[in-house]
């Protein structure tokens, strides 16, 4: 299965949306999403399978700190056992690693 790790963009709405629905529990609605994904002090990776959307990350970051958040992670069902948590994690790790943070 061939994955691409990308940043998201208010154009991929409606994907989130849709993996978002899988989540059992507190969902994000669209106009959260929508801020989170226009914010400067926020990350949301969304990967993309050659089956569709297997899953997101959003990361938070504060000002004035050196922390980086994990505010969530989803993974589609069909997608699940696949690795697509780690290679998320991975890609955030790297990503706080380069604005500094830990």
């Amino acid at each position: 299965m061939s994955l691409t790790i990308r940043r998201a963009s208010t154009t991929d709405l409606s994907a989130l949306l849709a993996l978002e629905s899988t989540f059992p529990g507190d969902q994000l609605q669209r106009e959260h999403f929508r801020h989170l994904l226009t914010r400067a002090r926020a990350d949301v990776w969304l990967c993309v399978a050659t089956d569709g959307v297997a899953g997101n990350a959003i990361v938070l970051y504060r000002t004035g700190s050196r922390r980086a958040r994990l505010y969530s992670l989803v993974v589609a069902p069909w997608a699940r056992g696949r690795g697509i948590a780690r290679t998320l994690i991975a890609t955030v790790n790297q990503a706080a690693a380069a604005r500094s943070c830990n």
